[in-house]
């Protein structure tokens, strides 16, 4: 018998799958997963800063390996290009192509639209209780990831 703790994990992982599912689909005709549209549109946001995966990596949160898949995806579907800095051969700025601003409204308005979709019939005051306690779980989990906070 699965216990409320359960259900609630279950419940994310179908959300999960289901944001995956419909994002495929929508984000087809661009040609670029929801993860490569959401990375763009910081860069787009950004378009007259230097930036770098680093500086990606910080924003998201996520593993510099995932990044860089994302930016390697994002170079060779033509949305940017990478070069060496010279004073850090290391680290590589990133530089959006007219590909990547051709698409912006699109991006915008589909990340907009899966908002929509999530969040249909929802009041606002349960949308951002929902968030915080989404967000206070992936600090939970970060923290354990890291060996604070272990439960015993």
């Amino acid at each position: 018998m699965m216990t409320e703790q359960d259900d609630i994990t279950w419940l994310i992982k179908e959300v999960h799958i289901s944001l995956e599912q419909y994002g495929r689909s929508a984000m087809k005709v661009q040609d670029i997963t929801f993860a490569e549209a959401h990375v763009l549109l910081y860069l787009l946001e950004r378009r007259t800063s230097n930036s770098c995966a680093s500086d990606i990596h910080g924003e998201f949160g996520v593993s510099k390996a995932t990044i860089s898949g994302i930016l390697k995806s994002l170079r060779k579907k033509g949305y940017l290009e990478m070069i060496a800095l010279p004073e850090d051969e290391r680290k590589k700025q990133i530089i959006l192509d007219e590909k990547a601003y051709r698409a912006e409204e699109w991006i915008r308005n589909s990340l907009e639209q899966r908002r929509k979709v999530i969040c249909r019939g929802i009041p606002e005051g349960e949308i951002n209780a929902a968030a915080g306690c989404l967000k206070k779980m992936l600090l939970n989990l970060k923290q354990n990831e890291t060996g604070r906070n272990q439960i015993c």
